[in-house]
């Protein structure tokens, strides 16, 4: 018996698994420019496609380790020695992607409700796109470095420069006494923090009658930045909300809030002390650390 057409049959099929596994790791890696939050549903629907595609190659399910071997193992290499709970989502929607895309087609080889389980499997990505990973990211990215009491301890020492428009001379707690302050930490080189800028705006605007808030975009200064520029940046779109220019830089930020990066939101209470510090999230389905609750939990003492 001729079995030279079924060892190029195989052979074929595993170079294919090797494309397909390629190809799916590339496009995971791309869909990162869209952000955590989309990256998660992008990750998740590229291996259900793969892993539809490895139902109808082989009878076995074992081509779906070496689907999800490259991109799992890489991000779980690279994330958890170093703590970056953060992306653990991205690793696990890639397996569950491609079990949900081979179990699905299998089923649809045995019985109608196929289109069912897709369904769900749409829906449960899409919850977990629009709500679980915003949460998750709130949770993991929204907690300080520095324990409570040495950030406010540090942040007494908070200053301003002589702004463009906005406070001047006085130090965070003295200007900031007798009202909740909302402060948005932002830097020049920072492309998120700009994306962030409307959601800003529109918590500027939700406060804006009511005297017991402020809201401000305050500028952290970097070793790039030149004369002028972060006002001359920010004068170039059209937004209501006030700006402060710090006498800080984002490194000395960073010590004194124990922030992990920008945006990141500050606010004050009105007894001049930090109440919160955190991701600038608003999003009503963020359940944790959003910033709307953490201003209504501070006005409570107001």
């Amino acid at each position: 018996m001729d079995t030279s057409h079924i060892e190029r049959r195989d052979l074929r099929r595993v170079l294919l698994l090797v494309l397909v596994t390629l190809a799916a790791s590339g496009a995971a890696a791309v869909s990162g420019v869209m952000g955590w939050t989309l990256q998660f549903g992008a990750v998740g629907l590229v291996y259900a496609a793969a892993g539809w595609w490895a139902a109808g190659a082989f009878e076995r399910p074992w081509p779906l380790l070496l689907l999800t071997a490259p991109w799992a193992g890489g991000v779980g290499a690279i994330a958890i020695p170093a703590g970056l709970a953060h992306v653990y989502p991205l690793l696990v929607v890639s397996v569950v992607g491609a079990v949900a895309g081979y179990g699905i087609r299998r089923r649809s080889e045995t019985s109608s409700r196929s289109l069912g389980a897709a369904a769900l499997f749409a829906v449960a990505l899409a919850a977990g796109t629009w709500i679980g990973m915003p949460n998750w990211l709130a949770a993991t990215l929204g907690r300080p470095d520095r324990p409570p009491d040495e950030i406010a301890a540090a942040s007494r020492a908070f200053s301003f420069a002589e702004p463009a428009r906005g406070l001047a001379g006085a130090s965070a707690p003295q200007a900031f006494a007798g009202r909740v302050t909302v402060l948005d930490l932002w830097t020049t080189t920072c492309a998120a923090c700009f994306k962030r800028f409307p959601e800003l705006e529109t918590l500027s605007e939700r406060y804006a009658g009511d005297p017991r808030v402020e809201v401000y975009a305050v500028n952290l200064t970097v070793p790039t930045d030149t004369e002028g520029q972060a006002e001359a940046m920010l004068d170039a779109f059209d937004y209501d909300f006030r700006s402060l220019y710090a006498d800080l830089s984002f490194d000395d930020a960073q010590e004194t809030y124990g922030i992990r990066g920008v945006p990141a939101i500050v606010i004050y209470g009105p007894d001049g002390e930090v109440t919160f510090v955190g991701r600038p999230e608003s999003n009503p389905v963020v359940l944790i650390h959003n910033v709307r609750r953490e201003i209504e939990a501070a006005l409570g003492d107001v």
